[in-house]
């Protein structure tokens, strides 16, 4: 499922996937989870029986200099978490790193027990460097990339499905297909033959992988909405899966709109949950 106030005026038809690919799936932006017990809940509210997307940016830290995006002059409250410290003992981003793995292990371990696969997107956006993960460089990024990966593998972890997401032209800061399942990209305001030429370019890129649209939505720049997904589809850009970005609480940006949806929902190539069978 989903999770948009914009879907939710659809009768509460909460989009789902492409027939020919995967299942439902619901995102959970993870910061917004703040103990165990929140996501015990969300399990119950929900009742998943699908995939639960997670998008992982680590913004809701116990130290007080720690935000998800990097110090600049136009985002001067940014972090100056240096990722090349973050496996350095000693290190105050070491401290944080570790304390956020041991988090990470206990929300997963509730999903696994749940028996909910995950599509799990850590660290995303990584070469446009806004991010701190992607602050320094592609070889710290795949580092941690890796090292996260080893870590949920050793602690047990194999409902998870490594979504990793490019910014276009960054094909040095791919993990590696042993630490990938799904190629995504995240496109906001662009026309329908742009997407479909970012879905061609991945996958002859990563020929191998399921490709998806991450994040969609309105740009802030060009003013402009993203193409529908009908235009999207008649121009060749046919992901996987797709998520809207959510809409921000003082209505000020609106990353969809009825009609984009009312448009997606009557698309034949998509389904609705109620039309997915269980996969438990």
């Amino acid at each position: 499922m989903v999770i948009d106030r914009t879907a939710e005026q659809l009768n509460d038809q909460t989009l789902s996937l492409f027939k020919n690919k995967f299942t439902s799936n619901d995102r959970v932006h993870f910061s917004y989870l703040d103990d165990i017990n929140t996501a015990q809940k969300l399990l119950k509210e929900n009742s998943c029986d699908g995939v639960l997307e997670i998008l992982k940016t680590n913004d809701n830290p116990p130290i007080k200099d720690y935000d998800f995006y990097v110090k600049s002059d136009g985002y001067p409250d940014g972090t100056t978490f240096d990722p090349s410290n973050a496996l350095k003992e000693g290190t105050w981003e070491n401290e944080v790193w570790k304390n956020d793995m041991a988090t990470l292990k206990e929300y997963l371990t509730l999903l696994k027990n749940a028996n909910i696969p995950v599509l799990w997107r850590p660290f995303h956006e990584a070469s446009g460097k806004w991010f701190w993960w992607g602050a320094k460089d592609a070889a710290t990024f795949k580092t941690l990339w890796i090292e996260m990966f080893n870590e949920l593998k050793e602690a047990g972890l194999d409902n998870l499905i490594w979504v990793w997401t490019s910014c276009g032209k960054d094909d040095d800061w791919y993990p590696g297909d042993a630490y990938v399942d799904i190629v995504a990209r995240d496109l906001y305001g662009d026309k329908a033959e742009t997407c479909a030429s970012e879905f061609a370019t991945l996958g002859s890129t990563y020929g191998n992988k399921i490709v998806t649209l991450g994040e969609c939505g309105y740009s802030t720049s060009t003013k402009k909405q993203i193409a529908t997904l009908s235009e999207q589809n008649e121009k060749g850009a046919k992901w996987s899966w797709f998520m809207v970005w959510y809409n921000d609480e003082k209505k000020k940006t609106f990353h969809s709109t009825q009609e984009w949806w009312q448009n997606a929902m009557s698309q034949p190539n998509i389904i609705t949950r109620d039309q997915v069978p269980s996969i438990k």
